[in-house]
């Protein structure tokens, strides 16, 4: 199976950076192709002199015992193609909520590991605190902010608390931007600062 992931044992903070900058690419290199596509549909209804086709979509040339895996009208998708639109939006959510199943699933364990935690549930990143966040939002609230919105430490996003939002490629470079300069483990868990810990636990969100 295909992976961007490298498997560094020493340095797997840097590694989860590394495998954020090719997500980073991945989005910028889909979105930017979809807005060129409106171009691409402009010239073929001009061409065509038709209002709205139907634009059928498929990686085979459809038969009556293959038809098309989709159908969807022209000026729909030219639309939801443009900059910082509808399609956009899903390409950055995928994308998010992937760095986090990514970093809970594999490099979190990693990260205690190499820090001498004895648990990845010890190892709290404020940047990642406030992914989960987002990430649940849009998994489990149709990506609208609930109150957790005032916890966020590091991440500024200007949201508003139950209404929907839409990740921009503004928004999605400030994220990098953040993962680049502010990637801060700390294991607050293993100190004997009990105010620390009680800190951490309420407010760090793992």
């Amino acid at each position: 199976m295909a992976t961007l992931a490298k498997n560094n044992s020493h340095q797997p903070i840097g590694d989860y950076i590394d495998l954020c900058h090719h997500y980073y690419a991945v989005a910028t290199f889909s979105t930017s192709g979809l807005e060129k596509q409106v171009q691409s549909f402009k010239r073929s209804l001009r061409q065509s002199g038709r209002t709205n086709p139907r634009l059928f979509i498929s990686s085979h040339r459809p038969a009556p015992d293959r038809p098309s895996a989709a159908v969807v009208k022209v000026r729909d998708v030219m639309a939801n193609c443009r900059k910082d639109s509808a399609y956009s939006d899903v390409v950055r959510k995928s994308i998010l909520v992937t760095m986090y199943a990514e970093w809970d699933e594999n490099f979190r364990q990693r990260v205690a590991d190499s820090i001498g935690a004895s648990t990845k549930d010890n190892v709290y990143c404020d940047v990642i605190g406030d992914i989960r966040y987002i990430r649940n939002w849009i998994v489990h609230r149709q990506s609208r902010p609930d109150y957790r919105l005032k916890k966020l430490k590091v991440i500024q996003w200007d949201l508003v608390e139950d209404e929907p939002m839409n990740i921009t490629g503004d928004m999605f470079e400030h994220l990098m931007e953040c993962i680049n300069e502010q990637f801060h483990v700390f294991n607050p868990k293993e100190k004997e600062d009990a105010e620390l810990l009680a800190t951490a636990k309420k407010d760090a969100v793992f």
